[in-house]
């Protein structure tokens, strides 16, 4: 059965494509990891305010889907490969379980497959490249802050308080005018967002078919600066201002913030990658 998936022969498995078993499962890895961060959204915030702000998943993720599964599925027919049968059940048994973690862990596996076993220049191993980016801020980025929270958040806290002129202790920081204190949550370190601007970067790249280089890492560092030096001065703004605190930091605020950190990361990486074209021009 074996040499009937891998060169093609006639039978059941062999009418499955390497393509359709692998858009297959991004498409189902997708659903069910997204699904359960949804419902999440939709428990804690209400139907309305879960759409209205996405399911709490960034436009740039929403692009990012997408763009991997029209690459999968657009990719030429070719049989399947050794190890395909037994990633895929890896796969499926992951998706089976009642856990959205378990999908991501699962998409990663198929998308360092997807690189170790096609073609450089193929649509398959592009959209391998970009799935690996996507699990980033959905899932390692997070496991990440919230195995290392002390350490990040501990260093935001200091660079806001050196910013402000106060003293920080662990997460917290005073405010200026002494009325209370700053406690910096994980949700507003900027570990996401780096991993954000990284899945932002990729998607230039693989849209644009830009190869990585080091001047495209430039520009992502660039990015990744930016996009931290913004989230710093909204909690500096914090500490600075606490009559605003409501103003800054409720929903309006949050959504301006996101808009800034948006724009800031997309206009830095499409100057990066248009200035990249003109140079391969």
């Amino acid at each position: 059965m074996t040499d009937a998936v891998r060169t093609g022969h006639p039978g059941a498995a062999a009418h499955l494509t390497r393509r359709e078993m692998m858009a297959g499962l991004i498409l189902v890895g997708l659903a069910n990891g997204i699904a359960a961060r949804a419902v999440t959204a939709v428990t804690e915030s209400g139907w309305q305010a879960a759409l209205f702000a996405t399911f709490d998943i960034s436009t740039i993720v929403w692009i990012g889907c997408v763009l991997v599964l029209r690459l999968a599925w657009q990719a030429p027919d070719t049989p399947l490969r050794r190890w395909d049968g037994p990633v895929a059940v890896l796969c499926l048994l992951a998706f089976l379980l009642p856990v959205g973690q378990a999908s991501w862990v699962a998409l990663t596996l198929l998308a360092l497959h997807l690189g170790l076993t096609t073609p450089a220049d193929s649509a398959l191993r592009r959209a391998g490249f970009l799935l690996f980016m996507l699990c980033l801020p959905l899932f390692w980025a997070r496991l990440l802050l919230s195995t290392f929270s002390g350490v990040f958040l501990d260093t935001d806290a200091a660079i806001v308080a050196a910013l402000a002129g106060t003293t920080a202790m662990q997460n917290t920081v005073p405010f200026a005018d002494g009325s209370g204190i700053l406690w910096i949550a994980p949700a507003c370190s900027s570990v996401l967002n780096l991993a954000l601007t990284l899945l932002c970067a990729a998607l230039f790249a693989v849209g644009n078919a830009l190869p990585w280089s080091w001047r495209l890492t430039g520009w992502t560092l660039l990015a990744c600066i930016a996009v931290s030096a913004v989230n710093i001065a909204r909690l500096t703004a914090l500490v600075l201002f606490p009559a605003q605190y409501d103003r800054l930091h409720g929903p309006e605020g949050g959504a301006a913030f996101s808009l800034l950190i948006l724009a800031v990361m997309v206009g830095i990486l499409a100057f990066g990658t248009r200035h990249e074209r003109a140079l391969a021009a």
